[in-house]
């Protein structure tokens, strides 16, 4: 499966309210597994429309303290700083306008396959890796049914049902269903405790 990732870079976008352990086991797995050359975690902004996200200021520090000494890891923090609600589509022409020799893919669970925007489609050479979420309850062909616009570029989307699965989340997390000692990579942790989010340590 290496040959997937050859020569490219991963696109992680996401609000990270936390970051956690599974998000760094899905990009072990796309590094190891699949061969992609970097990884790229782009936290998104404060004006994302999510209820009870941490500033992003903080969720920005939080990744780049659980990344610290992750190989081919790093982070984007354009949209973490920007005021648009969404800008995804912005932040992988960007990454894919400077340095156009290593084309990008952008990570996706198959939860968030339908919110894939067309326009993504419009950047060359980019493709889109889906994977699973444990227990999702979700079907692959059934999103491309209802989403024309996907069906219509399947060729470019990576659907790997099987290969990667992991149930962790940061909804779990703050409900108290996932411990934070096992959850959430030990420097990241500490942030959240001096920062006093998500009722951690209470």
């Amino acid at each position: 499966m290496k040959a997937l990732g050859r020569g490219r870079r991963l696109l992680f976008g996401g609000s990270f309210n936390p970051i956690h352990n599974g998000h760094l086991a899905a990009a072990r797995f796309c590094r190891d597994a699949l061969g992609f050359e970097r990884v790229i975690f782009a936290p998104n902004g404060d004006a994302y429309p999510k209820p009870g996200l941490a500033p992003a200021r903080l969720r920005l520090e939080i990744v780049r303290a659980a990344l610290r000494g992750e190989p081919q890891c790093e982070v984007y923090d354009a949209e973490a700083r920007d005021t648009a609600p969404l800008r995804v589509v912005q932040t992988a022409r960007a990454l894919r306008q400077g340095d156009p020799q290593r084309p990008i893919t952008l990570f996706r669970g198959l939860d968030a396959l339908p919110k894939t925007h067309r326009a993504h489609f419009e950047i060359p050479d980019l493709r889109v890796l889906v994977v699973d979420r444990a227990g999702s309850g979700l079907d692959f062909e059934a999103i491309l049914r209802a989403k024309p616009h996907l069906a219509a570029h399947r060729a470019r989307i990576d659907y790997l049902p099987a290969a990667f699965e992991d149930p962790r989340s940061s909804t779990a997390l703050r409900a108290g269903e996932i411990s934070w000692l096992e959850g959430v990579p030990e420097a990241a942790l500490k942030l959240i405790y001096a920062y006093g989010l998500y009722g951690a340590g209470r």
